[in-house]
């Protein structure tokens, strides 16, 4: 039997193979059930001709010889069925030679031509099938090589011809090193044993082509049947390509996160995290191990405490992730002051959302400055009101104050003409405080809008409150307690600015709280000093950073509605009964504060009290032992001789300036203008020790007097009067040192103290 058969044979089913034989043994115990005789078959081996071609047809040659088998048994048996043992009747036992040979002689010829012709089948289909297959290995897409175990090609496709640039031919006289990056194989070594162990293996390498051009190719390698080695290579260069710009996208967008001043935080749509920013540890202060741990709990429950709004910070969250495509702008205020907007952004991918990004932005700093920018700009409007007020204050205060000091004169010279026990005394005592209190009028004027003459110097603030003490007393009454909360009389900050604006921009704000207890309470007052940041400084409006004296009046009374609070310094803006405030108290502390380089902060709870703090620039510190507030011995009382040319264009002013002089023991030249003063002093032989001149009057005015009559008496000493705002007058200079002002009104012992320290 032929190997062809053989292997045709083996490739049979079982089926086939038995059908045969049991088709035989069945027909025979069917003949035998039927009892035939011999005389009714005289040859039964025609009929089991029939059954062997059948088997061999079926089965092959061996089936048929099984089958050529039984029948020949069963037609001797059929034959000597009647004898026993083996008896034959003589042309029955001819029959049987022919049977034994035709059987076995059928099951061979008709076998052996089946099997040529499945083996003739067998072969179209192998070779129908041999040329698909060669077909798709040539249309495959993927490169397919394959390769004996020492790397030599053995058969390649198309594809791999045309991704290596080498022909076929060229193909299979190369090794599969051949067409490897230099290099590569060094760097991973393919080993043959790790494959036959594995069965696959699946690599990444580096090719090179025919024309040098470098490529990247995956290898999936097999063991075939044969021990060869089958490898399909795919060009994965694109990918690999796109597979790096993506990591270097990437790279780049964590820079790009990494690199940006707002904190951010990406997430999955279930709250997980996935990726963050350094800056968004720092500004939740989140250690990094407990942002590594991806304990999403242990982090909220971290940065809960820190917030004003906990539960509205927890809700806005929920809500989002319940509406997965919504956006979010809020703000989160924390318990230390600090401010973060917030923005979430869900992140799409084909229409739906995959995971939400959150910003935070610091916004503190931001929101102080325009704050601070707000309360700049109110002050300033403030400011420019209270110039505007000046201005007009200024314009009158000239006239206003001369006749004040008409009225002051004329009744000092008046109490002095009279006797002390005289019943008139009274009326004149009330008109010199009416005129008084018309003075502190003007002052008050000049002083919200910042046109008073100063007189600054440096004075440690508990001593000049400790000396208010008892006014302050007197103001508050009995109904208010006051409680002063003050370092010991020469301690404490110190400041340069003129003692009597900061007395009285204190009573003021004394009588202010005072006037918010109408039913009593308590006022404190104290002092103490504080150091303001750069930052500090803007958010809170002061001038520069540095140490700060800061004196505080506090009371229990009403309190600032929100409505009042913008006005509070506002000039004639009072919430008193008509008659009971003039409206320029505020306004009178706020532009002595001002004009010291200070600035004011007011705290107040409805119902709770008011809370207003001054705060004034510390002085710079004196050498250790240098002298702060020198204080001089008071001159002896006694004449003053000494020869005065008085200049005033206002008769009653000039009277009163006179008399006094006279009265002191001075002689004295009189003038109405600086044209007839400087007359007077040239028609005068004797010398003249000190010039008094009104500032501002017709024609030439007391500075042009003075330095006309210092060309002709240089040692003359010039006092200069004026009702005018001393920041408004344009004086000029004698070297160094301007020429000292004596501002209206003034009285008797304030023009004798001026003179005496002038003429020492």
């Amino acid at each position: 039997m032929s190997n062809d058969e053989t292997r045709i044979r083996r490739k049979l089913p079982a089926w086939r193979l038995l059908a045969g034989p049991a088709a035989t043994l069945a027909f025979s115990a069917v003949l035998h059930l039927l009892e035939v005789t011999p005389a009714a078959l005289p040859n039964p081996g025609v009929l089991f001709s029939l059954a062997v071609v059948t088997s061999a047809y079926i089965g092959g040659v061996l089936p048929g010889l099984l089958s050529a088998a039984i029948g020949a048994a069963y037609v001797t048996w059929f034959h000597s069925q009647h004898v026993w043992p083996l008896a034959f009747d003589p042309e029955d036992f001819r029959r049987l030679p022919a049977t034994y040979l035709t059987l076995p002689a059928l099951a061979v010829l008709v076998g052996l031509l089946q099997a040529r012709r499945n083996a003739a089948l067998q072969q179209a289909a192998l070779a129908t099938a041999a040329a698909r297959f060669q077909d798709i290995f040539q249309r495959a897409g993927d490169a397919i090589f394959v390769a004996d175990p020492d790397g030599r090609y053995r058969n390649v496709n198309q594809r791999a011809c045309e991704l290596t640039g080498y022909s076929e031919a060229e193909l299979l006289q190369m090794r599969m090193s051949d067409v490897l990056a230099p290099g590569e194989l060094q760097r991973q070594p393919f080993r043959i044993a790790e494959l036959n162990a594995r069965g696959t293996m699946r690599t990444e390498r580096r090719f090179r082509r025919k024309d040098g051009t470098l490529f990247m190719v995956e290898i999936s390698a097999s063991m075939t049947p044969e021990g060869r080695l089958l490898g399909i290579v795919r060009d994965v260069t694109a990918q690999h390509d796109a597979m790096e710009k993506l990591r270097r996208a990437l790279s780049l967008q964590q820079a790009t996160i990494e690199s940006a001043t707002d904190g951010i935080l990406v997430v999955d749509t279930h709250g997980h995290w996935v990726g963050f920013n350094r800056r968004f540890l720092d500004m939740w202060r989140i250690p990094p191990e407990l942002a590594n741990a991806g304990d999403d709990a242990r982090v909220l429950a971290h940065v809960r405490g820190m917030l004003e709004d906990p539960a509205g910070f927890l809700a806005r969250i929920e809500e989002l992730y319940a509406h997965p495509e919504a956006s979010s702008f809020d703000e989160l205020t924390f318990r230390d002051g600090h401010i973060f907007e917030r923005y979430s952004l869900p992140q799409m991918l084909d229409g739906r959302p995959v995971g939400r990004v959150w910003s935070f932005r610091d916004v503190t700093e931001v929101r102080q400055q325009a704050a601070a920018m707000r309360d700049t700009d109110r002050r300033w409007q403030q400011t420019h009101k209270l110039e505007a007020l000046g201005r007009l204050a200024g314009g009158v205060a000239h006239d206003f104050n001369n006749m004040l000091l008409a009225i002051l004169g004329e009744a000092e010279l008046l109490a002095l003409a009279l006797p002390p026990d005289s019943p008139h005394q009274e009326s004149v005592a009330n008109i010199r405080a009416a005129a008084t209190r018309s003075a502190a009028l003007t002052r008050q004027l000049l002083a919200f809008g910042r046109r008073q003459r100063l007189e600054p110097r440096e004075v440690v603030v508990s001593s000049l409150l400790h000396d208010l003490e008892p006014l302050m007393r007197r103001i508050v009454g009995v109904r208010v307690h006051l409680a002063l909360q003050l370092p010991a009389r020469d301690e404490g900050p110190r400041v340069v600015a003129d003692p009597g604006q900061i007395e009285q921009a204190v009573l003021n704000l004394v009588v202010n709280g005072s006037d918010a207890m109408p039913e009593g309470g308590e006022l404190v007052v104290s002092v103490a000093q504080t150091e303001l940041s750069a930052s500090e400084a803007t958010r809170r409006g002061a001038r520069a950073p540095g140490p700060y004296a800061v004196i505080e009046v506090r009371d229990s009374g009403l309190g600032v509605p929100d409505d009042v609070r913008p006005h509070l310094f506002e000039p004639f803006f009072t919430t008193k009964e008509a008659g009971k405030g003039t409206g320029l108290g505020l306004a009178t502390v706020y532009g002595a504060v001002e004009q010291a380089g200070g600035f004011i902060e007011v705290d107040s709870v409805l119902h709770q009290g008011a809370t207003f703090r001054v705060l004034l620039p510390v002085a710079p510190a004196h050498p250790e032992g240098a002298p702060v507030e020198p204080r001089t011995a008071e001159e002896p009382a006694g004449k003053i001789e000494a020869t005065l040319l008085v200049a005033e264009d206002e008769p009653l002013v000039r009277q009163f300036v006179c008399a006094t002089l006279r009265r002191l023991g001075c002689d004295v030249l009189e003038a109405e203008s600086g044209e007839q003063a400087l007359a007077v002093a040239r028609a005068f032989s004797g010398r003249i020790d000190l010039l008094m001149s009104d500032v501002i009057m017709p024609g030439m005015t007391g500075p042009e007097l003075a330095e006309q009559l210092l060309q002709d008496r240089p040692d003359v000493r010039v006092l200069l009067m004026s009702g005018y705002p001393g920041d408004e007058l344009p004086l000029p200079q004698r070297g160094e040192a301007s020429f000292p002002l004596l501002a209206k009104p003034f009285g008797g012992d304030a023009l004798e103290d001026k003179l005496r320290a002038m003429l020492a």
